[in-house]
């Protein structure tokens, strides 16, 4: 579309600029925006496939949301461009609104993947050790017993449990079971903790001992410290709210 213009001589793009923005005559070709169309929203389709393909598409709901405000913003150019080849005139506030509609989604992009996603994560802890000399059999030794000792003495119930704590009752360095976490079952201290109390906490929204106590009162007896702590890793690690969840599973109750 632009190789012409840019090909063209001194003079020939003056008058193209006074044609198109002095003037308002445009010699737009719509072939071409309706193939950019057309690849923009193919784009948009595939990413949803990916999302919806994914083992973990709870965490990329941001990015599926994200994907369809684009499709409204792919016809709004297409309109703009139809309406400046049937009305040659063009509007400098449709341009700084598309580009600026635009770039703003771009940031919203870059915050998402830089400050949420657990791809953004997994890569910054994957080069952090990528020099340990830890080996395959080292690091499943280790995550065994962190299972273990997870799954038979649950500090995790503990809102005070940290990392210190769990290296010392496992026999290891702080610096090992760091690597030996973020090698093994890719996720921080910190992560696999709450996942332990989300499982816990999803364990006895289902178990009717518990029924007479108030979501909150779950969440403090698991181990979280707070109601937005609570409900930022149940959505996390579930896709859903406490709510939601004691919603959908509370016709199957247990115990």
């Amino acid at each position: 579309m632009r190789l012409p213009l840019y090909l063209s001589s001194e003079d020939e793009k003056i008058r193209f600029y006074e044609d198109s923005f002095i003037e308002g005559k445009f010699g737009i070709n719509l072939l071409p925006t309706y193939f950019e169309t057309v690849v923009s929203l193919v784009y948009v389709i595939l990413i949803i496939r990916l999302i919806n393909g994914d083992k973990n598409k709870h965490q990329w709901l941001w990015a599926k949301k994200l994907s369809y405000a684009f499709v409204p913003v792919i016809f709004i150019h297409l309109a703009g461009t139809i309406l400046m080849r049937i009305e040659p005139v063009y509007s400098f506030s449709y341009a700084y609104l598309q580009y600026i509609g635009l770039a703003f989604l771009i940031l919203i992009v870059a915050y998402n993947l830089m400050y949420r996603s657990e791809l953004i994560k997994a890569t910054q802890v994957a080069f952090k050790y990528k020099n340990s000399k830890m080996g395959r059999a080292q690091i499943e030794e280790y995550t065994a017993l962190v299972k273990q000792c997870f799954e038979k003495e649950r500090p995790f119930l503990d809102p005070f449990f940290n990392q210190s704590q769990l290296a010392n009752a496992i026999g290891i360095s702080n610096n090992n079971l760091s690597q030996a976490l973020n090698a093994g079952v890719e996720m921080t201290f910190t992560d696999l903790v709450n996942k332990y109390r989300v499982e816990e906490m999803k364990r006895r929204l289902c178990d009717n001992r518990y029924k007479n106590l108030t979501l909150l009162a779950i969440g403090y007896d698991v181990g979280f410290n707070s109601k937005s702590s609570m409900a930022r890793n149940f959505k996390k690690f579930t896709g859903t709210t406490p709510s939601q969840y004691l919603k959908k599973n509370a016709a199957h109750p247990i115990g």
